[in-house]
């Protein structure tokens, strides 16, 4: 086979390889979630069946039924998305679910307040209601969401306030700090991405 031959092989293996995408891998033009509107082709990868097999046992803190869309995005840097869920209200909020090894971690923010910086493992939840409010930040690892700040105030005659950083008590400049950390980084509101109504999970669990 001439040289100019084999070249062109190459190239054209190389181009099929580029082009060829898998749901649920991250890649250059998925910036932080799946992009895709096939429902079928993420209804049958993998780790939506253990996503699948985990919904069934009802652990969401509203029941499936309360939550009006759902979305996958890239919050660790692992190749297995994050399952997100919308609430109806506040008091259901925005659940999250992660995998590691197989085993199914949940996060709930009880408040609709949730934005992430995609691939980094960092969540903030605006959070707090009747009187006192909160930031929280959460870090994701390993499929564990563990929260690492928490900024609380009080207000209507309350001035009490304390910021928790890694369990220790500091003073309240840490918490605008890792503010300002957290809007340097690219982040998205979890309602910006891409979602389905809750119906076609519904639909399928019945399956």
């Amino acid at each position: 086979m001439k040289p100019t031959t084999i070249l062109l092989v190459f190239l054209a293996l190389f181009m099929v390889s580029c082009n060829s995408k898998t749901v649920g891998s991250p890649d250059e033009d998925t910036i932080g979630y799946v992009a895709t509107d096939n429902v079928d082709s993420i209804l049958t990868t993998p780790w939506m069946a253990v996503y699948m097999d985990y919904l069934k046992m009802d652990s969401l803190p509203c029941g499936l039924e309360s939550y009006r869309r759902w979305g996958l995005a890239y919050v660790d840097d692992d190749e297995v998305p994050e399952m997100v869920f919308m609430g109806n209200c506040e008091a259901c909020g925005k659940v999250m679910l992660t995998q590691y090894n197989g085993r199914v971690g949940q996060w709930n923010s009880w408040r609709n307040g949730v934005d992430f910086a995609p691939k980094r493992g960092l969540i903030r939840n605006n959070d707090g209601s009747m009187g006192h409010y909160h930031d929280r930040f959460i870090r994701l690892e390993r499929g564990t969401f563990v929260e690492y700040l928490t900024h609380e105030e009080y207000v209507e005659g309350n001035t009490r306030s304390f910021t928790i950083f890694n369990n220790d008590t500091v003073g309240a400049e840490v918490a605008v700090q890792e503010e300002r950390r957290f809007e340097s980084l690219p982040h998205l509101d979890i309602d910006s991405i891409p979602s389905f109504p809750i119906d076609i999970l519904l639909m399928y669990l019945k399956k």
